[in-house]
């Protein structure tokens, strides 16, 4: 049993060194290709560290030391997912170029800052018995949580797939979602248990939480160093037609003058999409679209659409 139970901490600590492998990449990446997205990228993986670093904490207090059920403890672990959360749709948000949704991120951050605060006053305030008397608090707020993750991933992935983002992309949402919510899940029911009826903590559930860690340290580190790192540091005299799309469409707003939401029309021309499919993806009409279409034409000064891909990459036009 001692040495399952080492066995467990060393793999920890191997997630650990695969999630600042990760890090690591993200902030050399960010050096080269100074973005929005980047810099979510790299706040959102030091997050994940200092989850991690508190999973593992937990688990060496409960297994090594003694058990480890302290409230308040359970309450600032909880409050740091909260934390994750919505650093993962801030994340998601700039995958997709979602700025249509960012509303809902606003609503969450709210949330999550209000949230967290309740429950380290509550749990540096209250005393166990008291704590009991509000679990169907500790029951909603918590599941409110999870809903805001789940709403807001589904809807960051609905609106990758109809923009077309990379296989890639959409995969490492799905993966990253599903664990977040797994390991939120698996850490309220542990927590949760000893509010309704259990009596002590139940422990297990929290064991498994380092498949969660190799699984989305593994996928990020993978990510990362293909969507990051290669297209900041990869050999682009190799690689014919290479440049990185977001920050090409920056440049290209900037010196056409256009406005963010012809930017993000620009972008889904460029990438193949109809009139039809960008007024999906953007919940607009198709005559708003050919108006943005046409002024896009006007300032790019080109007379169709192969034009438009011509200019972003940088072709001759003539």
């Amino acid at each position: 049993m001692e040495a399952i139970k080492g066995g467990i901490l060393f793999c920890y600590m191997l997630a650990l060194f695969l999630g600042v492998g990760a890090l690591t990449m993200a902030l050399l990446a960010g050096k080269k290709n100074s973005n929005k997205y980047n810099k979510a990228l790299t706040v959102f993986l030091s997050g994940m560290l200092v989850m991690s670093l508190y999973d593992m904490f937990i688990y060496y207090m409960d297994y090594q030391i003694g058990p480890f059920d302290d409230f308040l403890a359970l309450r600032i672990g909880s409050s740091i997912i909260a934390i994750l959360f919505y650093l993962w749709l801030r994340l998601e948000c700039e995958i997709t170029d979602g700025t249509r949704l960012s509303w809902f991120n606003k609503m969450a951050g709210i949330y999550v800052m209000l949230y967290a605060l309740l429950w380290v006053l509550l749990g540096t305030a209250l005393s166990y018995d008291y704590i009991y008397m509000i679990r169907w608090l500790l029951l909603v707020t918590d599941i409110v949580l999870l809903l805001i993750l789940l709403v807001g991933s589904v809807a960051y992935m609905g609106k990758a797939l109809l923009t077309g983002k990379s296989r890639g992309s959409v995969y490492y949402m799905i993966v990253v979602t599903s664990m977040l919510a797994w390991n939120y899940s698996s850490f309220f029911w542990g927590e949760a248990s000893r509010y309704w009826g259990n009596g002590t903590f139940v422990r297990e559930p929290l064991d498994l939480t380092i498949i969660f860690w190799f699984i989305v340290n593994t996928s990020t580190l993978i990510f990362v160093y293909k969507k990051n790192f290669i297209e900041a540091y990869g050999n682009k005299n190799t690689n014919e037609g290479y440049f990185d799309l977001n920050e090409r469409m920056e440049e290209i707003a900037k010196e056409y003058e256009m406005t963010n939401r012809e930017k993000d029309l620009c972008r889904l021309v460029y990438e193949g999409k109809s009139n039809r499919q960008i007024a999906q993806a953007l919940f607009i009409s198709e005559s708003t679209v050919k108006t943005h279409v046409y002024n896009i034409f006007r300032k790019m000064g080109v007379k169709n659409r192969v034009g438009v891909a011509r200019v972003v990459r940088g072709e001759n036009r003539e």
